[in-house]
């Protein structure tokens, strides 16, 4: 389980800093293909995770962009 949570961890600071990503993780979705709970946790904190650093990353360009004006 912690190597899960370690590779979360690397997806999500590869994200951040623009990297190219590394492997997705195996899907852990039941035989019907219904997620679980913490399975939708996981993207959900991802995706704020990917919106933050997106954000982020738009915001320093637009003030370098700024500056230069």
């Amino acid at each position: 389980m912690a190597d899960k949570w370690e590779q979360i961890q690397n997806i999500l600071s590869a994200e951040a800093s623009g990297a190219e990503r590394p492997p997705r993780l195996r899907s852990q979705r039941t035989l019907f293909g219904i997620p679980s709970e913490i399975e939708q946790i996981m993207a959900n904190a991802s995706q704020e995770g990917t919106r933050a650093a997106r954000d982020k990353k738009q915001g320093q360009a637009r003030s370098s962009s700024g500056d230069r004006s």
